[in-house]
């Protein structure tokens, strides 16, 4: 994989597709470094198109932030409510004690107006009185849905508790040790996952991998969050231990953890998956996250994706490839026809966004829904029989080629490799 410093230097890079690989990388994976927020915040003002603007924005929520990079995010004019959602987001979640130095500096909509005054409000209660807030309005969430119950309030909580030097350590690891049953209807174990991921706790690791197994998204993409922000090599030695002896559900949040957080470590684990993988979605997944590591050993693995195919409703592997080409200094023959369809892809959302509206959606819904459900159903039967014919491949059920790239990524030929055990 790429230095951080080397990844950093893409974010002038001239082509849009391999800048928003750099910006994701420190994005997604949580890097600390005030440059690359003040970097993206230079590349915005050099004038990029409306696409890319908006994931700079959308980019500054996770990175950090001081005086300087704050007052530029609000000098931004809020032409555009997407403008407006990113920036509110970005000071809401900034460091109390630098928004009171810069009392100018404050959300527009009411929306985070008001969480910004719970948090200020927070700041002044003890911790003891904060830990018990938290449990109690958990407990009044028992058996209720989203749609039922404040659940932000408690993350809400959780973020001032987090920083407290008084925090009740010994309280904390002592709820960890609760195994909460498939059928669990409260929010303990989502709340002890969010407070895993804000105190870096390594303590929670094995906590968070329990719970990665229960089948729940909602409680699993928290458990994910908090093991990236964790983000140590004992996260992913930890996956490593678990990943072959689990189902789908396991092992696909797994790997979104891996592809975030960038260490060696995760490059070389998912290199190690990925030929021992026989489902066709994750697969394509460690490779996707492979490439979001600028891992130049991935390119073998992603091209014999590219030949034999893989998952596209899950990413476009062929802008992976190009990106690792450019960015690694490689040629391919197929390079030309990957950047055409990188910029047909962008022109597609563009003229989709055109057309979409609320009378357009509304249209649709009325007019048009049976014809729809039916052509959608009929998409998705077919995707699934690709699926599985794919599966067959990559689990060896169905002998390909002799000159064919070995299914199990090597970049040899299927017969100077895995051919050479059935033959």
């Amino acid at each position: 994989m790429l230095d951080k410093s080397k990844v950093k230097s893409l974010i002038f890079h001239p082509e849009k597709v391999v800048r928003k690989y750099a910006m994701e990388f420190f994005a997604e994976g949580g890097i600390g470094d005030i440059e690359v927020t003040n970097m993206l915040l230079e590349l915005y003002s050099k004038g990029v198109d409306d696409d890319e603007a908006l994931d700079i924005l959308s980019s500054m929520p996770d990175l950090p932030h001081n005086e300087e990079t704050l007052s530029r995010l609000w000098e931004i004019e809020p032409s555009d409510p997407n403008i407006v959602f990113h920036v509110d987001r970005t000071i809401v979640e900034a460091d109390l004690e630098l928004l009171k130095k810069l009392p100018d500096v404050r959300p527009r909509e009411q929306k985070y107006i008001d969480i910004l005054e719970k948090r200020f409000l927070f700041a002044s209660m003890d911790t003891e009185k904060l830990w018990e807030k938290l449990w109690e309005h958990s407990q009044s969430g028992l058996g209720k849905g989203l749609d039922e119950f404040d659940y932000n309030y408690g993350e809400i909580i959780i973020k001032e508790l987090a920083k407290r030097k008084d925090f009740p350590t010994d309280k904390y690891l002592e709820k960890i040790q609760i195994d909460y049953p498939e059928d669990y209807d409260g929010w303990d174990d989502t709340y002890l996952s969010v407070l895993a991921g804000e105190l870096k706790s390594k303590e929670s690791i094995p906590f968070l991998i329990r719970t990665l197994k229960i089948d729940a998204a909602f409680l699993c993409e928290r458990a994910v969050e908090a093991l990236v922000r964790i983000g140590t090599a004992e996260v992913v030695e930890a996956i490593g231990n678990e990943y072959l002896n689990e189902d789908f559900h396991f092992r696909i949040y797994a790997a979104g953890v891996l592809e975030k957080i960038k260490l060696k470590e995760s490059e070389e684990l998912m290199l190690k998956l990925f030929p021992r993988e026989t489902d066709v979605t994750l697969k394509t997944h460690l490779a996707y996250g492979l490439s979001k590591l600028f891992s130049v050993d991935a390119i073998p693995m992603i091209l014999t994706l590219l030949w034999h195919g893989y998952d596209r409703q899950f990413t476009n592997l062929e802008e992976s490839a190009y990106v690792l080409h450019v960015v690694h200094g490689l040629k391919h023959p197929d390079m030309d026809k990957w950047y055409k369809g990188i910029k047909e892809e962008e022109e597609k959302l563009k003229e989709l966004k055109k057309v979409i509206s609320k009378e357009y959606l509304q249209r649709i819904i009325e007019e048009e829904f049976e014809e729809r459900m039916a052509e959608a159903l009929g998409k998705l039967i077919e995707e699934r029989k690709e699926k599985e014919r794919l599966n067959k491949i990559y689990s060896g059920e169905v002998k390909v080629g002799r000159n064919d790239p070995c299914p199990c990524g090597s970049g040899k030929k299927y017969k100077k490799c895995c051919g050479k055990f059935v033959e």
